[in-house]
């Protein structure tokens, strides 16, 4: 079986045109030069030229008779059909095949002339005609074409159907191409074609497939605008589907618009060098064909693209989205980011926001805040500013970052007024105040929240917080009215149990004790669970307490222990119901005939609390109280070993505070022993613990009672001089417990070591910062920071005293020096505000009154304010004059501003009237009155 091979075919034309030269001789010139010219110009791809020459020969011999003549004319028949179809005479092209089939029906020409009549009939547009002639090709010559002619026919067929938009029916084509394609060209541009089909179909799962073929180097689709137009297509709808991880794939398939463009421009100047390439090459004429027909495809794209909008941005915008859709948000930003900086107007502020929505969900989010601030300082009007506003400022409340909360929303309230989201922002500000007990701007919020937006979806949420803050406020009566709205309102809520829980410690706060046990008791039966329940048991004990109802209130107490409960309030109530069992006389004793301390009692319930053992609980407390009662029942020893038991068990946790109080009475309880023997044996026991201690590396134990040995009976001088050293070491600080560094900080201050008296302290401060240790501690840091002029050390220490130890008296003396420090800073507002609250409260009214009230009177001075000082001066000799030193320094201070007031008769007699008292004599403002008495007179 012999295949058809093109050159072969051009091998016998040149021959026959060799052996027609001799055949001719008759008319050898004309012929000789027809043939000539008809050669050259088919060589140099002049097809136009040869027509003239090839007919020329026919007209010449096409009528001869002679076999051999009629043979070596066969190849002049089928070029001439060539010729005029490479000069796009499809018509003619056409006519001069048919003559040659009708010539030579069995022609060495034939398989190839069919495909040529099928490609003239499609290039004229008669596609159903086109597809049955390469049927009838591919039929009639199945087996004399090679694989490089079948794939011609097949690529043929496919653009026919494509010209039908039939692209379904291409599949069988494109299969046959990439199985048999002798080119790698073409097996990508039928797969090209076959993904397109895919696309339309929106068969993902087989695009993927085809995926590494298309991408290739140097791929047709690189340079396909129907396969990028196709897969835009096709992403957008499954975009549109929110498909968003297929549509993403797809996406990525297509290319720029500037890149395909590019490499468009590219293919086509390659191919039109090839074409003039191949024209030079007779034997490559299929070849040409092909190059030819994807010329005139890539100029139809090129032009395409031309007048198609730039999609571009288009693309990554979409490309972003989906990133976005399938929590790819790193990529998505990024994108947005590009897409921002390639935008202008709403698509700028836009893409800006999207990246800041990709960023809140990628860690750490300081990437999120930063783009947040960019975009605000751009875009303060922008469509985006009020949502992306609010996300800060609710991611911020996620962090509990409560100051940034407050700081970022401020802004963008005064950057906008009208927020869309005010309520919200307000509502927010208003909670982070709360968080951060500014319980004024608080209410100040949710006032302002609730007037400017009277509808607003946080109305209930506001009342809640407005309430408490109001509670916190102590603004006991402000705060029921909201709570009992809130309950009115919305009842059944998920504020009501919280609410009506509050609502009872308003009328608590104001004194109404039996309205607020009315409705702790209505609300434990309604909550018996609830998460409340055990705060409004231990209120229900304090109130009973306050009834002088010892019974109810141990009953009320004991009821807190069976419900979840805050440690701190759970303590609380433990304790306060042991203290009320081991104070009050609650059992009937038949042989006294009266009650008794139930010492019973206490020891059952402090065993029970220790029993429970929960995460917190003050277990050394618990068994001091256990030791006491022991004691108290006379069982002396027990108790003591109960004490050196708690001791070893829990004496080398620095943080177990009760050992102190236990250590405390263990040393009360020693000393007061009378059996001497017994009193002998527990120091001995003492002794040998702390040896046990020590031998055993227990150091913060072994420390915390080494100090008890200070109080022994008749110790040896040189012995407690000895133990004192031992303990007054900075080395001892990490190790020692509160009542240690107390002790070391009191005798550092005796030896005049200042510096390892405060470096005491801070460890106390640092260490036990919420216990009364740390008040004399942060006194002592005050006044020496005071002492070196470092203020504001001083006022950080005293701020505390002020605020955590408000009752106690040690609070009035730090508002005193708090108010000395701002008058010599000459903060005078500041200090007078100071030496205000000193004198707001009755029980500070000793001699720090007098203080108080003369550093008013300098505040007045420094704000010029001298008539106001005048009677803040006189306030103090005439009501506090017991006080002669604060008395002596009024009466000057007054005279003097009476003075500077040219009031010098009044001066005179202010400054006489302070002579007359004798007592006054001993302070240097006497000699200074006399002096300035003088003076004054010699202004009068």
């Amino acid at each position: 079986m012999r295949i058809f091979h093109p050159n072969k075919l051009w091998r016998a034309f040149f021959i026959s045109a060799v052996i027609l030269c001799c055949a001719f001789s008759l008319r050898a010139q004309t012929s000789d030069e027809a043939r000539q010219r008809a050669n050259a110009a088919l060589a140099q791809g002049d097809f136009e030229s040869a027509v003239e020459y090839l007919q020329l020969l026919i007209e010449y011999h096409g009528d001869s008779k002679q076999n051999p003549i009629i043979r070596l004319m066969e190849p002049i028949y089928y070029n001439l059909g060539v010729a005029f179809f490479f000069t796009a005479r499809f018509g003619e092209a056409e006519a001069a095949f048919q003559v040659y089939l009708k010539k030579y029906p069995n022609g060495i020409y034939a398989p190839e002339t069919f495909i040529y009549i099928a490609d003239g009939l499609r290039f004229r547009g008669k596609i159903d005609d086109a597809l049955k002639a390469y049927d009838e090709a591919l039929k009639k010559f199945k087996l004399k074409y090679s694989d490089d002619l079948k794939t011609d026919v097949l690529c043929a067929m496919v653009r026919c159907k494509i010209a039908q938009d039939k692209w379904s029916e291409t599949v069988q084509f494109l299969k046959q191409i990439v199985e048999i394609a002798t080119d790698s060209e073409r097996r990508n541009w039928a797969s090209t074609i076959w993904t397109i089909v895919y696309l339309k179909e929106k068969d993902v799962e087989n695009v993927f497939r085809l995926v590494p073929t298309l991408l290739e180097r140097d791929s047709f689709a690189s340079r396909s605008v129907a396969l990028n137009m196709a897969a835009l297509e096709t992403a957008d709808d499954l975009f549109a589907e929110e498909m968003y991880r297929e549509a993403l794939w797809i996406y990525r398939l297509v290319y720029s618009h500037d890149m395909l463009s590019l490499n468009a421009s590219r293919s086509l100047a390659k191919l039109q060098r090839d074409s003039e390439i191949l024209k030079k090459r007779p034997s490559a004429l299929r070849a040409l064909m092909r190059l030819q027909e994807r010329i005139g495809e890539t100029e139809a794209e090129i032009k395409a693209l031309d007048s198609m909008e730039n999609y571009d941005i288009e693309l990554y915008s979409r490309m972003a989205r989906a990133y976005m859709g399938i929590d790819r948000f790193r990529e998505a930003r990024e994108l947005f980011l590009y897409l921002h900086g390639e935008t202008e107007g709403e698509a700028s502020d836009e893409n800006l926001y999207f990246a800041f929505r990709c960023s809140l969900n990628l860690r750490p989010l300081d990437r999120a805040f930063a783009i947040g601030r960019d975009y605000m300082e751009k875009f303060p009007a922008g469509a985006y500013f009020d949502p992306l506003t609010l996300a800060i400022g609710q991611v911020y409340a996620m962090l509990q970052d409560w100051p940034m909360v407050i700081e970022h929303l401020k802004k963008t309230l005064a950057v906008n007024p009208k927020h869309q989201d005010g309520a919200e922002c307000k509502f927010l500000i208003a909670y982070a105040s709360f968080m951060e007990e500014d319980f004024e701007q608080t209410i100040h919020w949710l006032t302002q929240m609730n007037k400017d937006h009277p509808d607003n979806p946080r109305l209930m949420d506001g009342l809640y917080w407005l309430g408490m803050a109001k509670m916190f406020s102590k603004d006991y009566k402000g705060s029921a009215i909201d709570f009992d709205e809130l309950l009115d309102r919305f009842p059944g809520s998920v504020y009501t149990e919280d609410a009506k829980y509050r609502r009872a410690v308003c009328d608590f706060g104001l004194s109404k004790m039996e309205e607020t046990e009315k409705q702790l008791s209505d609300f434990v039966s309604a909550y018996p669970k609830g998460k409340l329940t055990g705060e409004a048991y231990m209120m229900l004990g304090d109130i009973a307490g306050f009834f002088g109802q010892p019974e109810k209130a141990v009953k009320m107490y004991q009821e807190v222990a069976r419900h979840e409960i805050n440690i701190e309030l759970y303590n609380y109530a433990m304790f306060r119901c042991g203290e009320i069992l081991f104070q009050d006389e609650m059992k009937y004793d038949p042989k006294e005939n009266k009650n008794v301390i139930d010492y019973d009692a206490v020891i059952s319930h402090f065993n029970n609390y220790i029993a429970e053992n929960r995460d917190g609980a003050n277990i050394p407390q618990a068994i001091f109280y256990i030791g006491r009662s022991l004691w108290s029942k006379g069982e002396k020893t027990g108790a003591l070993e109960r004490y050196i038991e708690a001791v070893n068990q829990y004496g080398n946790d620095i943080d177990a505070l009760g050992i102190d109080m236990i250590l405390e009475e263990w040393i009360g309880k020693v000393k007061g022993i009378e059996n001497q023997a017994l009193k002998e044996s527990a120091w001995s026991e003492m002794q040998n613990t702390i040896k046990k201690a020590e031998s055993d590396g227990k150091r913060i134990l072994a420390l915390r009672l080494k100090r008890s040995l200070l109080y022994k009976d008749n110790a040896d001088e040189k012995d407690l001089t000895r133990i004192r050293q031992e303990i007054i070491q900075e080395k001892n600080l990490p190790i020692a417990g509160p009542s240690a560094l107390e002790f070391i900080m009191d005798e550092a201050i005796k030896q005049n070591n200042l510096d390892l008296a405060v470096k005491a302290a801070n460890t106390i401060v640092e260490t036990f910062t919420e216990t009364d240790y740390a008040l004399s501690a942060r006194m002592f840091i005050a006044k020496e920071a005071v002492k070196n002029k470092d203020y504001k050390t001083a006022l950080a220490h005293l701020g505390v005293i002020r605020e955590v130890f408000a009752s106690d008296l040690q609070a009035a003396e730090a508002l005193a020096m708090m108010g000395d420090i701002y008058l010599e800073q000459k903060r005078y507002k500041e200090a007078d505000e100071c030496y205000k609250a000193i004198l707001a409260v009755k029980e500070w009214k000793g001699k720090l009154w007098p203080r108080a009230l003369y550093g008013r009177g300098e505040c007045a001075v420094g704000m010029g304010k001298l008539s106001e000082a005048c009677v803040y001066y006189e306030r103090i000799y005439v009501m506090y004059s017991f006080y002669k030193d604060w008395a002596s320094k009024a009466y000057l201070k007054r005279g003097q501003c009476l003075a500077n007031l040219r009031e010098y008769n009044k001066a005179v007699e202010t400054l006489r009237e302070m002579l007359k008292h004798e007592e006054l004599s001993q302070f240097p403002e006497w000699k200074e009155a006399k002096q300035e008495i003088e003076k004054y007179e010699k202004r009068i």
